[in-house]
């Protein structure tokens, strides 16, 4: 019964959390639209194949004001995840997004990852192309649906 409540209040705490957090966000609506690009890297924990897409310009995306964080980056990589399960009929996959307003900064985080990984013996890199896979601008509205 002790653990019930715990993990009832836990819930709660994360729910008030979740929505303050998104009402935070929602405030960060007169932020300016800016162009940014990114990549994704998808793996599967015990694989040795990691999948990364090309790096894609997205124009237009409203980063919060403060931090100059990509807002939604989750739905981002959500799109990485349903492409290489789906698609690829792969299983399992752990994706991230890496973001950056310079492209410069970031094709030199790009290549170092990708070095880390080639330098793991065991690892087999895939190189998704833009022909193949490109993310999609993503905003509050069509997540919540």
């Amino acid at each position: 019964m002790r653990n019930i409540r715990l993990f009832a209040t836990l819930i709660a705490f994360a729910a008030t959390f979740s929505c303050s957090y998104a009402a935070k966000e929602d405030g960060d609506k007169g932020a300016e639209t800016e162009k940014i690009y990114m990549f994704g890297v998808g793996t599967a924990f015990g694989d040795t194949l990691v999948h990364f897409t090309s790096i894609t310009e997205m124009e237009g995306i409203e980063l919060t004001k403060k931090s100059k964080f990509l807002p939604l980056r989750s739905a981002y990589s959500l799109q990485l995840k349903a492409y290489l399960e789906g698609t690829l009929g792969l299983s399992q996959q752990t994706c991230c997004v890496i973001f950056s307003k310079s492209k410069k900064k970031l094709s030199k985080k790009y290549y170092k990852l990708k070095k880390a990984y080639l330098e793991e013996s065991e690892s087999t890199l895939k190189i998704i192309g833009e022909e193949d896979f490109k993310f999609k601008k993503t905003d509050i509205a069509t997540t919540r649906q």
